[in-house]
């Protein structure tokens, strides 16, 4: 822990955190959670944290300050985590922020709307093979949270997981372009990856393809079931595609 670094409670879990400086001495001050200390099923992401601080003669006093984002890798690789709760005053995830969490389930983003406000550095999901849920906006029964659960997971597009223009006709587009490229790619293209740097491992070369076409069908059944917005174009490709793998 380096000398501005402090440590955090909150519920079950644990943080290491930075004070990011506003513009004013008092006024716009801020969390940053360096790293998760803790490894519990369960990850609540706090609004705010209080945080004991010393004035210029030594006094201490308490000051509530919201927690705004989350740093490099600050949940890297956690073997437990399956549930994440995100508070509503957290505006980043810095890169691979969750990255390697290979049980993580569903990210839940709390009284937000992630799809306008909250930003995503690089890989912040990477290799989470069992994300199903990413529910952005907070509503996780909405069909929108397993679309954007399966950008990290297969489609590769980081760009689909930022800006206000989630859940809009050009998105839904784009998703469907991205799911085209998916399909169009040869399934052993990624194999030498997988097995040098991947966290699933395979026995062998057409263990890696049998998981490959098993993801593009179940991308093919998951946007044919969460038809919004499917144009004719988009219904085909995965029609197709089901088509072509059941006379194989």
């Amino acid at each position: 822990m380096t000398q501005d670094e402090f440590s955090c409670l909150y519920e079950e879990n644990s943080f290491t955190c930075i004070i990011k400086k506003g513009l004013a001495m008092l006024d716009g001050d801020r969390i940053r959670i360096e790293h998760i200390d803790s490894d519990m099923e369960v990850l609540t992401i706090p609004d705010e944290l209080p945080v004991t601080l010393f004035d210029i003669q030594g006094r201490s006093y308490t000051r509530i300050l919201p927690v705004s984002e989350l740093g490099k890798k600050a949940c890297y690789e956690k073997k437990n985590v399956k549930q994440v709760r995100l508070g509503k005053n957290l505006r980043f995830l810095d890169d691979y922020a969750f990255a390697r969490c290979e049980h993580l389930t569903e990210v839940v983003a709390e009284g937000i709307d992630g799809f306008a406000d909250l930003r995503l550095g690089n890989g912040v999901f990477d290799d989470c093979g069992s994300l199903e849920i990413l529910a952005l906006d907070g509503d996780r029964e909405a069909k929108i949270a397993r679309l954007l659960a399966a950008v990290p997971r297969f489609l590769k597009a980081e760009d689909l997981l930022t800006g206000g223009e989630i859940g809009t006709d050009a998105w839904y587009e784009r998703w469907d372009f991205a799911l085209r490229a998916f399909l169009k790619e040869d399934d052993v293209a990624g194999y030498m990856q997988a097995v040098l740097f991947g966290k699933r491992k395979f026995a062998d070369r057409e263990a890696y393809i049998a998981y490959v076409q098993e993801a593009k069908r179940a991308l093919c059944r998951l946007r044919l079931e969460y038809g919004e917005e499917l144009q004719a174009f988009a219904r085909k490709q995965c029609e197709e595609y089901l088509g072509e793998m059941r006379q194989v």
